[in-house]
């Protein structure tokens, strides 16, 4: 696949140093009470108290332009989900919205306005999304012209559409395609870095909700259910977990705030077991995530861990029971503690006497020889109709080949 390519001329308009005017032509046009992102400043405080800190933003503006990187803390991001429907019931009927530091959107759209001008050349012509003049009806005239070609057609000769569904593909995309594809149009060095770290290195909150927080969202939830105002109290006629139940169950199907908080966290836990990876997943890896997937809790034995890892941690009990370990190279897994065999759970339910700590720490990898079952092994520490069970798993590729959690 080619791409088209800037001409010298476009890389140096790209490319050339911003002004002191580019940085107050990108905060002003800002609106000013736009949702604030972690930091809490909206825009209009930067508006009126301009001539104070114009300084700052502008030598800001700067670094990052002339690093090729914007700094982590402002590129941290909330993110809000906003019902699509009146009535939303799951997850994909909110749209989430991300809430950016107003110093980072600064930064943004200097490159936005930039590129912005080179699109009708980079963009092709049946992509009418984020390009100026542009518009979503050009495509729908063309559909329905070609539909109507379809029903006029005449002849044993028939026409055949294909509806593709691409729905969110932009949130598929690998960084490292995209800065492949940069390069290949022509932004590369700086420039190239500076716009990878604005798209690959945001970070996003996420912290294990204090029970005080869930308990008040719930009240929330269930005065709203029953009308109950401050001035108007009423009786709230059916028990809250009744009402929390499925609805094929009697209930209303409404969440637990706790038990929402706990499942999105622990669907971070699982990225981080399927091996993100994002500079989010690399990082807490390395600080906290030495060990195997299961050994999360063992981290927390560290009081300096972060409130991120702790609800990582967190969200990551609801997998525990619930997931199953593909054998590799059995590096990884715990062969007494972890769930590896099918239908059989921990292998440590199995045994009558107590392991000893050795026991307790050996790996699938310890009753392997040559990336085959050690039979003699096994028989000494299992009975033997486990030991067929473990005779039928088949170990995944060859002996370099990664435990995987599925």
């Amino acid at each position: 696949m080619s791409f088209p390519r800037l001409s010298e001329v476009d890389i140096a308009s790209l490319s050339t140093p911003i002004s002191e005017q580019d940085v107050k032509q990108s905060i002003f046009s800002i609106g000013g009470i736009k949702a604030p992102g972690p930091d809490g400043f909206p825009a209009i405080f930067f508006h009126k108290s301009w001539n104070t800190c114009k300084n700052g933003l502008i030598n800001l503006a700067y670094d990052c332009f002339l690093k090729g990187s914007v700094p982590s803390d402002i590129n941290r991001t909330l993110i809000s989900p906003i019902p699509k429907v009146s009535n939303p019931t799951n997850l994909t009927h909110f749209r989430p919205i991300s809430l950016c530091n107003t110093t980072y959107k600064v930064i943004s759209k200097i490159l936005m306005q930039r590129l912005r001008l080179l699109l009708p050349t980079l963009v092709s012509p049946n992509q009418v999304s984020f390009v100026p003049g542009r518009q979503i009806q050009d495509n729908i005239v063309v559909a329905q012209e070609v539909l109507h070609k379809f029903k006029n057609v005449k002849g044993k000769v028939g026409y055949i559409a294909w509806k593709i569904d691409l729905t969110k593909a932009y949130d598929r995309l690998q960084w490292g395609f995209i800065k492949q594809v940069l390069e290949e149009i022509g932004i590369e060095g700086r420039l190239n870095n500076l716009i990878m770290s604005c798209i690959s290195n945001v970070q996003y909150k996420s912290i294990k909700l204090p029970a005080e927080i869930c308990n008040k969202l719930d009240n929330m939830n269930r005065d709203f259910l029953w009308g109950t105002t401050s001035r108007n109290k009423k009786i709230h006629l059916v028990k809250w977990d009744m009402v929390c139940l499925p609805k094929n169950l009697g209930g209303l199907g409404i969440k637990k705030s706790k038990m929402m908080n706990q499942a999105l966290l622990a669907k971070a836990g699982w990225r981080l077991s399927q091996r993100d990876t994002g500079l989010w997943g690399s990082f807490l890896k390395g600080k906290y995530h030495k060990g195997g997937f299961m050994d999360v809790y063992d981290s927390l034995k560290n009081r300096n861990c972060s409130s991120t890892w702790r609800g990582v941690s967190y969200g990551a009990k609801l997998l525990l029971d619930r997931v199953t370990w593909r054998v590799g190279d059995g590096r990884v897994i715990r062969f007494w503690t972890d769930n590896w065999v099918p239908e059989l759970g921990k292998l440590q339910r199995h045994v009558s006497s107590p392991l000893s700590d050795v026991q307790i720490n050996e790996k699938v990898s310890d009753y392997l020889v040559a990336n085959e079952w050690d039979l003699q092994k096994l028989c000494s520490v299992l009975p033997w109709y486990i030991v067929h069970k473990i005779f039928s798993i088949h170990i995944c590729g060859s002996i370099s080949t990664e435990d995987s959690v599925i």
